[in-house]
């Protein structure tokens, strides 16, 4: 059989291709809405994602129905555009019952009133919850001046995941947990190669979207910030932070072991992993499962490398709330409850679509012995990782800072110029959320 990188890259191509496919026709069935029989409950539960998440909530549903026979789940399964169709929802007063809410769009959604405020329910069912079990920042990413408006589920952390095949043509050892950036430096620079001698390079290194919340990682660990702790002001243009820009801008542009632009365009990082145009990727917990659709390469993870003030991954949680126009928040309480319950934590992680918010559950359905990569470094990278700083204004905060880091993947401006454009316009936006 042919072995040469070509034939491979072929072979995973045309896998991960029936993989796609497959998952989009599991996916073609998008809402489950048959009507209720007589004397039930109807409770809608809107929500997004590909095919997995599709399949949990469906197993969830099953699970709700049977603990409460007197009433039934309405699906309504959104694969994009959901915020957009949930913001026109919550406008017209036709939100369903329960809203799925990521946390950085969730201060927005809180201080609109379209949440119902979640504190007197827990206080009446606090034996219910074993909040000391519930991973760490999970439960403050929903807290909304001192309120829960939302309760976490699931999430991720990031860490980084690398293709064995690529390394082991290379001669270069795999990356070790104590690794650090000048050592992810150095070999994302040994295995950027031209493999056919054309004058281009088929092979990067080391690949990551320049969008803040991909890199804050590497500024967190140089020991740089976004935003001031109490998230009033602007906090990029610092000594440390400038450093950890400069480390990718010189990845890419001085080493050009990362593409640049035009080069793998249009191409999903996962795609480019898969079919070993990228050697080093940093990913969520749910690249794992896209990872194991695919048997046609070797792959493995480990933690994130270390920086000046050491480690750092990004952490982010999904949340339900109960929209405050709902006629069923009983019954939507429930549900919420019974997928925060052991039973549905290890519904959830048996899936391993992410982490469950629970560490038992972590520990009991998502960490698999079994498998040759260690899922368990997904949770001890939750030890050292942070949450982005969420304001009210994330979304316009968000569309200020890509717009002058998409310069800067362009190499149109340097980190410097960047973090000074940025600094007046995002204090800006800040001090508007305050007035």
């Amino acid at each position: 059989m042919d072995s040469s990188p070509r034939s491979r890259t072929y072979c995973i191509l045309t896998a991960l291709i029936v993989f796609v496919f497959a998952a989009i026709a599991a996916g073609l069935g998008c809402s489950s809405r048959s009507a209720p029989s007589e004397g039930k409950t109807r409770v809608r539960f809107s929500f997004w994602g590909g095919f997995l998440e599709l399949k949990l909530w469906e197993e969830l549903k099953a699970l709700y129905e049977k603990l409460y026979p007197d009433t039934v789940l309405q699906l309504e399964y959104s694969p994009g555009e959901y915020h957009r169709k949930l913001r026109l929802n919550l406008i017209a007063g036709t939100a369903a019952d329960v809203l799925m809410v990521d946390d950085e769009l969730y201060p927005a959604y809180a201080q609109s009133g379209n949440l119902e405020n979640l504190e007197r329910y827990i206080e009446r069912d606090r034996d219910e919850f074993d909040f000391e079990d519930f991973l760490p920042t999970s439960l403050e990413s929903f807290t909304y001046e001192g309120e829960r408006f939302a309760l976490p589920w699931d999430g991720f952390s990031t860490i980084v995941f690398y293709n064995c095949d690529i390394f082991d043509e290379g001669g270069i050892p795999y990356p070790r947990d104590d690794w650090t950036w000048e050592d992810l430096q150095r070999t994302a620079i040994a295995l950027t190669k031209d493999l056919d001698n054309d004058g281009r390079i088929d092979q990067f290194g080391f690949n990551v979207t320049f969008g803040w919340r991909d890199m804050e990682p590497v500024i967190w660990s140089y020991g740089g910030r976004i935003l001031t702790p109490d998230k009033k002001r602007f906090a990029m243009n610092t000594p440390e932070t400038i450093a950890a820009l400069q480390y990718l801008y010189d990845l890419k542009f001085k080493y050009h072991a990362m593409p640049q632009a035009g080069e793998l365009a249009g191409m999903l990082v996962e795609i480019q992993i898969l079919t070993g145009r990228v050697a080093i990727l940093m990913a969520p917990a749910y690249m794992m499962s896209i990872m194991r659709g695919v048997e046609a390469m070797r792959w493995d993870a480990v933690h994130m490398p270390s920086g000046p003030t050491g480690k750092a991954s990004r952490l982010s949680w999904d949340g339900l709330a109960i929209y405050t126009g709902s006629q069923h928040k009983e019954e939507a309480w429930r549900f919420i409850k019974m997928v925060l319950s052991d039973e549905g934590q290890r519904i959830v992680g048996k899936l391993q679509r992410g982490l469950p918010v629970r560490r038992s559950a972590v520990v009991e359905s998502y960490v698999d012995p079994e498998t040759p990569q260690k899922e368990e470094k997904f949770l001890e990278a939750v030890e050292y990782g942070r949450v982005t700083p969420i304001t009210v204004k994330y979304v316009e905060m968000d569309f200020a800072i890509q717009r002058e880091l998409d310069k800067l993947s362009l190499g149109r401006i340097d980190p410097e110029t960047m973090v000074r454009n940025l600094e007046p316009k995002v204090n800006r936006l800040l001090s508007e959320e305050d007035s």
